[in-house]
């Protein structure tokens, strides 16, 4: 952020979810004026932008066109170059220093002795007593999102979280330490525009620094927060990407049956699941499953407590398919009972663990009637392992009411 009295000695960055915030320590006396690039300002949330550790009097925006009004300016005109001073920004007017008249004149027109500023906001703040503060503010444009590569050979695997810390802006940021939390914030979302969402890798001036590391900071106040405590540049419309978890996964692969219940008969084919449970808290991000080096699919977590189970749906496995057949029993406009038999078989030269699941709706009372269906609230359910070849049966029955 432009400043016009004292540039900030140190910046702080915290990324939430949703939106970031941006702690920047200056040596303030006022009054204390910063000037905001347009496109910058369009992504600080309304009514976030503070100077704290002063008396705050008052605080003052105005918008600024740039900052050449009341310069003198050469404009191409006639065919001849004429010095003019910049009388209006907003529709050019100037005025001709030879003739003193006023005219407006095309932007194309103008040629500039220096680099003029951008179009921004200029923001002053009046206090009492000049020394540190800490100017902050909430924005939109920088944000930071967790993915994992899940990489399984054999009975071994592992899990590599990476942090990738992405600007949208087109201003540079020079950070001196980075806090990056997940979990869930609630705020007021900003009416400003919002920046892009293209990915661009943008080329950096900085010096890398291979001490840059993200720490694990553990929770605060319900949210799980990461620290990166060296300096580093973010560069504009760039991603810069950091590992930050590293975690012990317990992992199980189950083929996965899901059914939904109707009257007539039906078949699927299984889904390829990953069941993981982590030693650690994991943010919400995409994971990427390799198996012996190939990628075999992709998948995401919602934010996953330590030793908390999650599922990893990679695709569909035709060699692992079930079929049901439904007989009807009773059919009428009281009720109507249904006996289902499902067949699962196993295609594969070895041998899976398997799930299937069949749902119910509306007013209904389930029947195990092979010993190997399990009732679970508003679904029924069967798991275990099934040899190379084999195939395996379940049988349930079920009722349902269509009147009080």
């Amino acid at each position: 952020m432009a400043d016009s009295n004292v540039k900030p000695s140190s910046t702080m960055i915290r990324i939430y979810p949703s939106f970031t915030e941006i702690r920047e320590d200056v040596n303030a006396k006022s009054p204390h004026q910063i000037y905001i690039p347009q496109d910058l300002f369009h992504n600080i949330i309304e009514g976030s932008l503070n100077l704290e550790g002063v008396d705050l009097k008052s605080m003052e925006s105005v918008l600024r066109e740039n900052n050449v009004e009341g310069k003198e300016i050469h404009v191409f005109r006639n065919k001849e170059l004429r010095k003019v001073k910049m009388i209006r920004s907003r529709d050019s007017l100037v005025q001709d220093l030879e003739t003193n008249r006023f005219y407006n004149v095309d932007r194309n027109q103008i040629e500039f002795s220096e680099i003029p500023e951008e179009t921004g906001t200029e923001v002053t703040f009046i206090f009492d007593k000049e020394g540190p503060g800490v100017l902050s503010y909430l924005m939109s444009g920088i944000s930071w999102k967790p993915r994992y590569a899940f990489n399984i050979e054999g009975d071994n695997n592992s899990f590599q979280g990476w942090a990738d810390i992405r600007n949208d802006t087109m201003k540079e940021y020079s950070i001196d330490k980075t806090e990056l939390f997940g979990g869930d914030v609630s705020i007021r979302q900003p009416r400003h525009y919002r920046a892009e969402t293209m990915m661009l890798c943008a080329k950096s001036t900085r010096a890398y620094n291979s001490d840059v590391a993200v720490e694990s900071e553990g929770e605060v106040a319900g949210l799980y927060m990461y620290s990166i405590k060296n300096a580093y540049s973010l560069s504009p419309r760039s991603t810069f990407s950091l590992p930050f978890a590293a975690p012990t996964i317990e992992m199980k692969r189950i083929a996965r049956m899901r059914s939904y219940f109707n009257h007539t008969n039906s078949k699927g084919q299984s889904e390829r699941v990953y069941k993981i449970k982590s030693s650690e808290f994991l943010p919400a991000g995409t994971v990427t499953v390799r198996e012996d080096g190939r990628v075999v699919g992709q998948s995401s977590i919602g934010d996953l407590s330590a030793d908390e189970f999650a599922d990893l749906n990679v695709g569909s496995d035709p060699e692992i398919s079930y079929q049901r057949e439904v007989k009807t029993i009773v059919h009428n406009k009281d009720m109507s009972q249904y006996e289902v038999s499902v067949t699962i078989k196993n295609k594969k030269e070895r041998k899976i663990a398997y799930e299937f699941n069949e749902n119910f709706g509306g007013r209904f009372e389930i029947q195990a009637i092979s010993d190997n269906v399990k009732i679970e609230n508003d679904h029924v359910k069967t798991e275990g392992e099934m040899d190379s070849k084999q195939q395996t049966s379940l049988k349930f029955g079920v009722r349902f009411f269509y009147r009080n």
